[in-house]
């Protein structure tokens, strides 16, 4: 019983620290009261063939669904917004719409990287 009310305990100790940190956040400013989708890429500013799709799919969303916002969660957190954008125009030739985009930087991308789960 202890054990059960514990985890219960430290879970919502974690939802509640989880939800009071999104709703601080910029994004989350941002994107309130607008319909939103999100694309994850952990390397959105790679510059390669998967960077590529990122870009298009962004591009189509904007172009078949003017009325949302695209919220691209990336763990480039050194690269701002214009650096992604210049990024998606000069390299693969897509015009992205500045005014609805935004960019999401996530720590811990190392969760992601081949490297942190040698045998997987």
């Amino acid at each position: 019983l202890f054990t059960t009310l514990a985890l219960f305990l430290t879970f919502l100790a974690l939802r509640v620290y989880s939800r009071r940190k999104a709703a601080a956040s910029d994004v989350t400013r941002v994107v309130k009261g607008r319909t939103s989708v999100g694309f994850f890429h952990p390397f959105a500013h790679a510059g390669g063939g998967g960077e590529r799709v990122l870009w298009c799919a962004v591009h189509a969303v904007q172009q078949s669904h003017p009325d949302l916002f695209c919220v691209v969660y990336t763990g480039d957190t050194s690269v701002n917004k214009s650096e992604f954008l210049e990024l998606a125009r000069n390299r693969f030739e897509v015009q992205i719409d500045p005014e609805k985009i935004e960019f999401a930087h996530l720590q811990g991308r190392w969760w992601v990287e081949a490297a942190t789960w040698r045998r997987f």
